[in-house]
């Protein structure tokens, strides 16, 4: 069952998505390639944040901090042990293609 707070984490991370594609599509349209290659890698980071988030809503919003640093360990090692959202084992690297030199202008 969702509570307002889980229903406010779903809303917030739709927006903050959303905002962030507004921004990244002028990039994906009109962006140097180098500029591109970063945006997609950065897309790549927060998408799998907000998966982590978005996963986990119906327990994430339970830590109050309010307990001892070791409760909030505890609880961090818990929401991940869950099924969801896992490290990826092969990262692939990101590389950002080098700039044509600059021409002469005579």
């Amino acid at each position: 069952m969702l509570t307002p707070g889980n229903d406010l984490l779903s809303d917030h991370c739709q927006e903050i998505d959303s905002q962030v594609l507004f921004y990244g599509n002028r990039i994906r349209k009109k962006g140097k390639d180098e500029e591109k290659v970063l945006f997609e890698a950065f897309y790549d980071v927060f998408s799998s944040f907000v998966n982590f988030l978005k996963e986990r809503k119906e327990t994430i919003c339970d830590w109050r901090g309010t307990q001892d640093g070791a409760g909030a360990a505890a609880f961090f090692a818990s929401e991940c042990s869950g099924a969801g959202a896992t490290p990826n084992p092969n990262p692939q690297p990101v590389t950002v293609p080098k700039a044509a030199p600059a021409e002469e202008k005579k």
